[in-house]
């Protein structure tokens, strides 16, 4: 059953990742700053991600252990400042976009971006 969690707490960030994505495929920068709804349905994909973090570290450490390439404190932290600061939260400049203005992953985990 243990495994089981493992594969869902990975499945659940990839989905979570993908859907990002897709929210924010062919949008401007501008065009996603303007758009509350992509803004939330982006942090909450990213807070999903960072939860998935958390319990894979918490429940699974050897396997958090053995994939040290994979930012898991990063998606943790990610997921605890977003959620404590979510009344403070002001969409910054390259959330979701690549620096040429263009759409792109919201997280390197999202789409394999770099």
């Amino acid at each position: 059953m243990s495994e089981r969690r493992l594969t869902d707490h990975l499945d659940y960030m990839r989905q979570a990742a993908a859907d990002a994505c897709c929210f924010v495929e062919g949008l401007s920068k501008k065009d996603f700053l303007g758009d509350k709804r992509t803004q939330q349905a982006v942090i909450m994909s990213l807070v999903i991600i960072g939860e998935a973090a958390t319990r894979v570290m918490d429940g699974h450490p050897a396997f958090a252990d053995a994939h040290k390439e994979i930012p898991w404190r990063s998606m943790r932290g990610m997921r605890k400042r977003i959620a404590d600061g979510y009344f403070r939260h002001q969409p910054r400049c390259g959330v979701g976009h690549r620096a040429n203005g263009t759409a792109g992953a919201p997280a390197t985990i999202a789409c394999g971006a770099t």
